[in-house]
Protein backbone atom coordinates (compact mmCIF):
# COMPACT_ATOMS: atom_id res chain seq x y z
CA UNK A 1 0.00 0.00 0.00
CA UNK A 2 3.02 2.26 0.00
CA UNK A 3 2.93 2.96 3.72
CA UNK A 4 6.54 1.97 4.39
CA UNK A 5 7.07 5.04 6.52
CA UNK A 6 9.44 4.89 9.48
CA UNK A 7 8.22 8.18 10.90
CA UNK A 8 6.85 8.00 14.44
CA UNK A 9 3.09 7.94 14.88
CA UNK A 10 1.43 10.95 16.45
CA UNK A 11 -1.40 11.10 18.95
CA UNK A 12 -3.54 12.82 16.31
CA UNK A 13 -2.92 9.99 13.86
CA UNK A 14 -3.87 7.39 16.44
CA UNK A 15 -7.01 9.32 17.31
CA UNK A 16 -8.00 9.62 13.66
CA UNK A 17 -7.73 5.89 12.92
CA UNK A 18 -9.18 4.58 16.20
CA UNK A 19 -12.76 4.77 14.98
CA UNK A 20 -11.86 2.57 11.99
CA UNK A 21 -10.19 -0.13 14.06
CA UNK A 22 -13.28 -0.61 16.21
CA UNK A 23 -13.90 -4.09 17.59
CA UNK A 24 -10.54 -5.28 16.24
CA UNK A 25 -8.65 -3.17 18.76
CA UNK A 26 -7.46 -6.10 20.87
CA UNK A 27 -6.15 -8.00 17.85
CA UNK A 28 -4.29 -4.93 16.63
CA UNK A 29 -2.74 -4.39 20.06
CA UNK A 30 -1.65 -8.02 20.20
CA UNK A 31 0.04 -7.66 16.81
CA UNK A 32 1.80 -4.61 18.25
CA UNK A 33 3.09 -6.87 21.06
CA UNK A 34 0.93 -5.37 23.80
CA UNK A 35 0.63 -7.91 26.61
CA UNK A 36 -2.62 -9.50 27.70
CA UNK A 37 -2.18 -7.88 31.11
CA UNK A 38 -2.15 -4.41 29.56
CA UNK A 39 -5.17 -5.26 27.40
CA UNK A 40 -7.08 -6.50 30.46
CA UNK A 41 -6.14 -3.33 32.35
CA UNK A 42 -7.38 -1.21 29.44
CA UNK A 43 -10.66 -3.12 29.42
CA UNK A 44 -11.11 -2.56 33.13
CA UNK A 45 -9.97 1.07 33.15
CA UNK A 46 -12.05 1.92 30.09
CA UNK A 47 -15.14 -0.20 30.71
CA UNK A 48 -17.43 2.83 30.73
CA UNK A 49 -16.16 4.36 27.50
CA UNK A 50 -16.62 3.58 23.82
CA UNK A 51 -14.69 0.96 21.88
CA UNK A 52 -13.12 3.83 19.94
CA UNK A 53 -11.72 5.32 23.14
CA UNK A 54 -10.44 1.91 24.29
CA UNK A 55 -8.70 1.52 20.97
CA UNK A 56 -7.17 4.97 21.21
CA UNK A 57 -5.96 4.39 24.77
CA UNK A 58 -4.43 1.06 23.73
CA UNK A 59 -2.66 2.59 20.75
CA UNK A 60 -1.48 5.43 22.95
CA UNK A 61 -0.07 2.91 25.46
CA UNK A 62 1.76 1.22 22.58
CA UNK A 63 3.15 4.55 21.32
CA UNK A 64 4.30 5.60 24.78
CA UNK A 65 5.82 2.20 25.52
CA UNK A 66 7.73 1.92 22.25
CA UNK A 67 8.97 5.46 21.90
CA UNK A 68 9.52 7.19 18.55
CA UNK A 69 11.86 4.51 17.14
CA UNK A 70 9.44 1.65 17.81
CA UNK A 71 6.04 3.28 17.33
CA UNK A 72 6.33 3.95 13.63
CA UNK A 73 3.74 4.33 10.91
CA UNK A 74 5.14 1.22 9.22
CA UNK A 75 4.79 -0.90 12.37
CA UNK A 76 1.21 0.28 12.82
CA UNK A 77 0.45 -0.33 9.15
CA UNK A 78 1.84 -3.86 9.36
CA UNK A 79 -0.38 -4.66 12.37
CA UNK A 80 -3.46 -3.24 10.67
CA UNK A 81 -2.71 -5.27 7.53
CA UNK A 82 -2.33 -8.54 9.44
CA UNK A 83 -5.61 -8.00 11.29
CA UNK A 84 -7.42 -6.93 8.12
CA UNK A 85 -8.41 -3.43 9.17
CA UNK A 86 -8.79 -2.10 5.63
CA UNK A 87 -10.79 0.98 6.60
CA UNK A 88 -8.18 1.91 9.20
CA UNK A 89 -5.46 1.47 6.57
CA UNK A 90 -7.35 3.74 4.18
CA UNK A 91 -7.71 6.34 6.93
CA UNK A 92 -4.02 6.00 7.76
CA UNK A 93 -3.13 6.53 4.13
CA UNK A 94 -5.34 9.63 3.90
CA UNK A 95 -3.74 11.07 7.03
CA UNK A 96 -0.12 10.53 6.04
CA UNK A 97 -0.40 11.09 2.27
CA UNK A 98 0.35 14.81 2.58
CA UNK A 99 3.46 13.99 4.62
CA UNK A 100 5.13 11.50 2.30
CA UNK A 101 5.67 11.18 -1.42
CA UNK A 102 5.70 7.41 -1.88
CA UNK A 103 2.23 6.71 -0.50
Amino acid sequence: MGLGNDKPVTENLLHDISCYVGVNWKCVLRKLSITEAIIKNLEEDCKNVSVVERCYQGLLAWKNGQGPQGATIKTLCDALCVVGCTEALKALRREIAPQINDC
